[in-house]
């Protein structure tokens, strides 16, 4: 199994999907908001992507089979590509994937009923939908809290799964779409005549309404014909009652297990993208051969797209529908001794006939393209030096230069983070952005509020020995990592919100 993320554990409270945050100003929001957010607009994009549009491959993910570099390895490579899941969800493979089929045959030559022997087989190559907690980040712990009760992942990565299984993944929806479009094309309309010939309305109807079981043949035929005959002037309605009962009866009948509900963590969400065909000798080993070029033998193992859904974008389905012309079949009443027969093979092409006379001259064509460019001349003599124009504006300011080398004694490094125009409920923090020490290691931190007007009209001159306590601000510096990367938080300890119009924090550090 080919798989892009390891499961971290995560919590979420049930959510329901067709609700949406009511945003209002002064409203306190928590995390369980914005979950209901991300869950609400996902549900939509599902929604509409398993019942408008359907599922299957969208782009790439082309299944091949090669030798690999030791003559004794077959591989099956994944392409990259885009595919959407049965549950409407979107998978993206960002690289080319590959696996080795001669191990995967001898850790699973088992786990069939009875197990694989001798002689032709059958695999299937199957995309997953699956995602992750990843991105560990820092939250606010409890006094004496270990680093796991303080670091939750930050980030959901949207995963695949790819792997090869004994067993073809469930797919009733997909055929029963195949069924419908070839009850679609056994139609055949009928012109007005005399005796009217019985209509098949009824019949093509209950052929729908036949999709919804989970058979994987198609509906049986009207008796003595391979055809559906519909009368010419009530074929458009009969068509149209086919489309409803699709609709309505048919096509909720194939949706994934919950319906209409949200697709569950516990369900598979899965899609067919090729069959492996291949045979085992006595032992269990698979058979092939390797030219040494690296080719395999032709039939050794094939790879084939079978029964794999497939997504096309609209565009190409005008295209599609302007290739595709309606045929009308006269059907005449059939003699008591039985129907027409069935069309006869195409005869062979007949002599090719004399040439024609030679047809008039065409008008003259258009002129030719421009020649190419020809060579620069010599360069001209230098003129005069024209008058002086006027200044140009400043150019941005440059890189900072690299840092030079320690001096001797003690380093100090310092720096100011600006928050800038912020307020602070009781007990709210607010954290800044990574920052770096410079020194490349772990050294301690020492942190200050800079005075500001603000602070100074609330508070008054800030005498040599009042203490910053009175302003109910705490600070902290978080170590990152033993890189000197770390952040700083401020926090609210008044028992009222705090306004800044300009809140600075300067922090210094050293390293003797």
């Amino acid at each position: 199994m080919l798989r892009d993320c390891m499961p971290a554990p995560t919590t979420s409270a049930a959510l329901h999907p067709n609700r949406r945050v009511n945003y209002e100003f002064g409203m306190v929001l928590g995390v369980n908001d914005f979950r209901q957010e991300q869950r609400h607009l996902a549900w939509k994009g599902q929604l509409s992507n398993r019942l408008l549009h359907g599922y299957g491959t969208v782009a790439g993910l082309h299944v091949s089979v090669e030798g690999g570099q030791n003559p004794n390895r077959v591989d099956i490579r994944v392409s990259a590509g885009y595919a959407v899941s049965p549950q409407g969800r979107w998978i993206w493979i960002e690289s080319d994937l590959c696996a080795r089929l001669n191990d995967w045959i001898e850790a699973n030559l088992d786990i069939l009923s009875p197990p694989a022997g001798p002689g032709p087989q059958r695999a299937y190559v199957v995309l997953c939908y699956d995602e992750c907690p990843t991105e560990l980040v820092p939250v606010a712990g409890k006094a004496c809290a270990s680093d796991q009760d303080t670091r939750v992942p930050g980030r959901i990565h949207e995963a695949y799964r790819v792997q090869i299984r004994w067993e073809k993944p469930a797919q009733q929806a997909e055929n029963s779409m195949r069924r419908f479009g070839e009850l679609m094309r056994r139609i055949v309309l009928q012109p007005p005549s005399s005796p009217p010939i019985p209509d098949d309305s009824q019949l093509l109807l209950n052929a729908i309404l036949d999709l919804a079981s989970p058979s994987e043949s198609l509906p049986g035929s009207p008796p003595g014909s391979a055809i559906f005959v519909l009368d010419e002037d009530g074929a458009c309605e009969t068509i149209r009652q086919a489309l409803a009962l699709w609709t309505t009866r048919v096509h909720p009948a194939l949706l994934p297990v919950g319906g209409f509900r949200p697709h569950r963590a516990d369900q598979p969400d899965c899609l067919l993208l090729a069959c492996i065909e291949f045979e085992l000798d006595a032992t269990g080993n698979l058979i092939f051969s390797v030219a040494a070029d690296g080719t395999l033998a032709p039939d050794d193992v094939i790879v084939d797209d079978c029964d794999r859904p497939i997504l096309l974008p609209d565009r190409l389905k005008q295209e599609l529908f302007c290739t595709v012309g309606g045929q009308l079949w006269e059907v005449e009443s059939p003699p008591s001794g039985g129907g027409d027969g069935a069309t006869g093979p195409i005869g062979p092409t007949g002599p090719t006939g004399p040439v024609g006379p030679t047809g008039p001259t065409g008008p003259t064509g258009s002129g030719g393209s421009p020649g190419p460019t020809g060579p620069t001349g010599p360069t001209g003599p230098t003129g005069p030096t024209g008058l002086r124009g006027e200044s140009g504006a400043p150019g941005q300011r440059g890189p900072t230069g690299p840092t030079g080398p320690a001096g001797a004694g003690i380093n100090f490094n310092r720096d100011e983070v600006r928050f800038g125009q912020i307020t602070l409920a009781p007990s709210q923090s607010v954290f800044s952005d990574n920052l770096d020490n410079g020194f490349g290691e772990l050294t301690p931190i020492t942190l200050a509020v800079l005075p500001s007007d603000d602070i100074l009209e609330r508070f008054g001159s800030i005498e040599p020995n009042t203490p910053f306590g009175r302003f109910g601000l705490a600070l902290t510096a978080y170590h990152m990592d033993d890189r000197g990367t770390f952040r700083i938080s401020v926090t609210n300890i008044c028992q009222t919100a705090l306004n800044f119009v300009d809140l600075r924090v300067i922090w210094w550090t050293f390293l003797g």
